[in-house]
């Protein structure tokens, strides 16, 4: 998410998404829509700020599936080393619920790679530590990677998916066009990678009409999961098994019923 981050947590916190009207509740199953398609997950992201989520205990079995995937920590890496910054904001989730941990790395395309190659045992421990954090299941790599700089990243996903425990799952963040034209991530690196549909910059519009005409995104990885933005325009969801959300300020039961209704929709409605 790099840039992203720190536009998306000024954003105004009171954006509302319509729900369509009439709404059924029952038979989710079922369900036809444009958006997301039936038996589909919805994965928060629960960013910056407090995030109380044990609202989701209360859901019924006949509910869309919800899980959440938090930023536990983020590292910038520098000619000087490595600046950690650990999440400080408390994240409440119901008991047993499994949790997805993110960590977001900051490294300047113009590093040179010799920093970074001596930076990874470091990076490694810190992912290690993120993914033994109490319910986490999968540990989720968020990261931009200049193509100079890829046979590091390669070796550090590499490392990251050695120190996981059994069951546990390795996957990463990318950019739309890693998995459209740029497909550097080799099979087997990672168990998934979910590419960020949204704030794509002057590529956009451009992207988005070749997202249209497809009905799945061609590199394998990057098949059963999509990222999306309440901020931005909604992308085809082509199919996507699991559809990731973000959205500026805190989840709320109310908040997750209106992004819920969007994505059924298949787009945002602002009020």
């Amino acid at each position: 998410m790099g840039a992203k981050y720190s536009l998306l947590v000024s954003l105004v916190l009171t954006l509302c998404l319509a729900c369509p009207g009439e709404r059924q509740h029952s038979e989710r199953g079922a369900r036809e829509s444009p958006g997301m398609p039936a038996n589909s997950e919805i994965v928060l992201w629960a960013w910056h700020g407090a995030h109380d989520l044990r609202f989701l205990a209360k859901r019924s079995k006949a509910d869309v599936p919800v899980s959440v995937a938090y930023l536990a920590r983020r590292i910038a890496v520098g000619e000087e080393g490595l600046l950690v910054q650990l999440r400080s904001a408390p994240l409440h989730v119901p008991e047993g619920f499994p949790l997805t941990a993110v960590v977001r790395l900051e490294i300047a395309s113009s590093l040179p790679a010799d920093v970074l190659e001596s930076a990874l045992p470091e990076l490694a421990l810190h992912l290690s530590t993120a993914a033994a954090e109490e319910g986490v299941h999968i540990l989720q790599i968020d990261f931009d990677a200049p193509a100079r700089l890829r046979p590091q990243y390669r070796e550090l996903l590499r490392d990251a998916r050695t120190s996981l425990r059994g069951g546990q799952h390795l996957e990463m963040t990318a950019l739309a066009s890693w998995c459209l034209d740029d497909l550097w991530i080799d099979e087997g690196l990672v168990d998934g990678v979910v590419p960020m549909l949204f704030e794509m910059g002057p590529e956009s519009a451009a992207i988005r009409s070749r997202l249209r005409k497809l009905a799945r995104l061609p590199a394998p990885l990057c098949k059963d999961q999509v990222g999306v933005s309440t901020t931005d325009l909604m992308p085809p969801l082509l199919g996507a098994r699991r559809v990731f959300v973000f959205a500026p300020g805190a989840w709320s039961a109310r908040r997750l019923e209106m992004v819920e209704g969007a994505l059924e929709a298949g787009h945002w409605t602002n009020k």
